[in-house]
């Protein structure tokens, strides 16, 4: 059995860079993305010094000109406090 204790975590964020009062670029593009992404990842606290962290995130960003991608990412970190 493993020590320590494990937490699941989830979130979602939603950021919207794009205005109306932007200009054109100077290739006649409309600028400013919306990008949606949600993050889920589990924490396992070995000790209360020491924690891993597994993140999974999946981003929708869209621009303006060309419409919707699609990016996924996995990270892993631990930390340790003295």
């Amino acid at each position: 059995m493993c020590a320590g204790a494990w937490e699941l975590t989830s979130r979602f964020a939603y950021m919207n860079y794009s205005s109306a009062n932007l200009p054109l670029t100077s290739g006649g593009l409309r600028q400013g993305d919306r990008v949606a992404d949600a993050t889920f990842g589990v924490n396992w606290y070995l000790n209360d010094n020491t924690r891993f962290l597994f993140n999974y995130v999946h981003a929708v960003p869209v621009d303006p000109n060309f419409g919707p991608s699609f990016a996924d990412a996995f990270f892993i970190s631990c930390q340790i406090f003295w």
